[in-house]
């Protein structure tokens, strides 16, 4: 490929020295494995957020996920760097939806942490800020502003 390339450059590229790493191994911190975490566990945890968010006034469903990642990563190159990477993420996921039978509309909210890396146990209390977030969309949810309804004889468009 880079032979392919070499034409559309102007400048010669050289690479920097970088000392080489054979048999190198790196795994990202976490105190407990996400895959070892019984699925009874995982599944209770998102219990009890669903339960936090069902509590709220005019939270009429509330669905939650949990995606894991153990991601494993092999590098080599001609130099003699051989590397091997684990990296190990998390992100739960809770939408909670309002009904509103009389105008037949509803409304979600849905949490936005980020995936990170941490265990499956740990995310109980401090999930990046989950339970923060998920007090938030039990506060707003009911009480978001509800865009105009569109009228059948005025096109929105």
């Amino acid at each position: 490929m880079a032979t392919t390339l070499a034409a559309l450059n102007a400048e010669r590229i050289e690479l920097a020295p970088e000392p080489v790493y054979a048999d190198a191994i790196w795994v990202s911190d976490y105190l407990i494995d996400p895959f070892e975490v019984p699925v009874a566990d995982k599944i209770a945890v998102l219990d009890e957020y669903s339960g936090r968010l069902l509590a709220a006034d005019g939270v009429d469903h509330v669905s939650a996920g949990l995606h894991a990642v153990k991601e494993q990563v092999f590098y080599a190159d001609t130099f003699g760097s051989s590397i091997t990477q684990q990296r190990v993420r998390i992100q739960p996921t809770l939408e909670a939806t309002t009904v509103d039978a009389a105008e037949g509309t509803f409304e979600t909210m849905r949490t936005l942490a980020p995936p990170t890396a941490r265990d499956g146990k740990s995310s109980r209390a401090t999930t990046c800020g989950l339970v923060d977030e998920l007090a938030s969309c039990r506060r707003c949810l009911p009480r978001r502003p509800r865009p105009p309804a569109s009228r059948p004889d005025r096109p929105t468009w």
